[in-house]
C-alpha cells in the first residue's frame, strides 16, 4: 500500500510541476496520511523524450498545408514568322577589284540564305549587266538546293568586254523556278568602273632633267603602254617643280602628233621639253605625272608619276 501511494503522489507532483505548481497537500483518505515535501522545480526538457518535440502552444486557426509551386514550363522553340513556304534572299554582292579591266577575269561573290520555312530545290544565280544604254549576262550558276535557315556563297566570274560604268545584279531563282512566299528580294546590284586594258607608265630611269650649255634645263622622259590594249588618244605628262620657298609648272608635254593608234601595246615614246628656266639657284624637286587629269582610263593608276631632285647653281 505505501508503494501505491508513492507511486500516485509522484505521479500528481509531476503534473503540478507541469503546470507550474510547487507542492501539494494529499486530502485524508482511508489509509493513513502522507505529507509529501516540497519537490523542487523539474524542466520539461529535462524529462524524457517519449516522441516528436511538440511546441509550447498553437494558434487557434487550424494550419493549412501549403502547396509546392509547379515548375514552369518550358518556351516553345521561337519559329519563322510570316507563311510558311520558301523565301530565297541575296543578302550581299561584293568583288575585291575596284574597278574592272576590259578582258581580265575579276572574282565577284554572292551570298543568298533562304530565310523561308521550307528548304528549296535546286536553282539558278544569274548576274545581268548594264551600262545604261546596252547590256548582257553571265552563264548562270546551278545552285543544288538550299535548307530553310540556311546561307550559301557563290562566286562568279566577270570579265568585261568594253569599258563604262556598269551596273551588274545578281538574281536567286534566275529562271522561277522555285515557289516563294516573296518575289520581290530576290536580287543585289553592284556598280563597277570598267576600264580598257592601257596602263601607260614611266620607263625605269628615263626621267631627267638635263642642263644645257646656255644655262636652261630641258626635262625628258620615256612613256610605255604595258597593257594589252593599243592607246587611240593623245595624253599629256605634266611638269611641276618645287623648292623650300617656292613652286611652279612648266609646259605639258604632249603626245602625239602622229595617227591612231597613238601608242600601241608594248611600245613607248620619248617626250622632250627643252629650254625651261628655273627662277633662282637652289635646290628642286622636279614632278613628272602621266595624265594628270585622268582622262585616260588605266588598269593602274598608280604608276604615272616619277620624280627628279635637281640643284641649280
Amino acid at each position: 500500500m505505501t508503494a501505491s501511494i508513492s507511486r500516485f503522489t509522484i505521479g500528481i507532483a509531476l503534473v503540478m510541476v507541469l503546470t507550474g505548481c510547487t507542492s501539494v497537500t494529499t486530502v485524508p483518505t482511508s489509509v493513513p496520511s502522507v505529507q509529501i515535501a516540497p519537490s523542487p522545480s523539474i524542466a520539461a526538457d529535462s524529462l524524457p523524450s517519449t516522441g516528436p518535440s511538440v511546441a509550447p502552444s498553437l494558434s487557434a486557426e487550424t494550419a493549412q498545408p501549403t502547396k509546392t509551386p509547379k515548375p514552369p514550363k518550358s518556351a516553345p522553340p521561337s519559329q519563322p514568322t510570316g507563311p510558311a513556304g520558301t523565301n530565297l534572299v541575296v543578302t550581299k554582292f561584293v568583288a575585291d577589284d575596284e574597278q574592272f579591266v576590259v578582258g581580265i577575269h575579276s572574282q565577284a561573290r554572292v551570298t543568298i540564305k533562304n530565310v523561308g520555312t521550307v528548304d528549296a530545290g535546286s536553282f539558278d544565280l544569274g548576274v545581268s549587266f548594264t551600262d545604261g544604254v546596252g547590256g548582257g549576262g553571265i552563264t548562270p550558276t546551278a545552285v543544288d538546293g538550299l535548307a530553310a535557315g540556311e546561307s550559301i556563297q557563290v562566286s562568279i566570274i566577270i570579265a568585261p568586254l568594253v569599258p563604262g560604268n556598269f551596273t551588274y545584279t545578281a538574281t536567286a531563282d534566275a529562271r522561277n523556278v522555285v515557289a516563294e512566299t516573296d518575289e520581290t528580294d530576290n536580287t543585289a546590284t553592284l556598280s563597277r568602273k570598267v576600264v580598257s586594258a592601257i596602263n601607260l607608265t614611266f620607263v625605269p630611269g628615263s626621267a631627267a632633267v638635263e642642263r644645257n650649255d646656255d644655262g636652261s634645263y630641258t626635262p625628258e622622259v620615256e612613256v610605255e603602254n604595258t597593257g594589252s590594249s593599243d592607246l587611240n588618244d593623245h595624253f599629256v605628262v605634266g611638269i611641276t617643280w618645287k623648292s623650300t620657298t617656292d613652286s611652279g609648272t612648266f609646259s605639258d608635254l604632249t603626245c602625239c602628233s602622229h595617227n591612231a593608234p597613238i601608242l600601241k601595246a608594248g611600245s613607248s615614246v620619248s617626250l622632250t621639253l627643252s629650254s625651261v628656266q628655273f627662277p633662282m639657284a637652289g635646290g628642286y624637286v622636279v614632278t613628272f605625272a602621266i595624265d594628270p587629269n585622268d582622262e585616260i582610263a588605266e588598269s593602274d593608276e598608280h604608276d604615272n608619276v616619277d620624280f627628279v631632285p635637281i640643284n641649280v647653281p
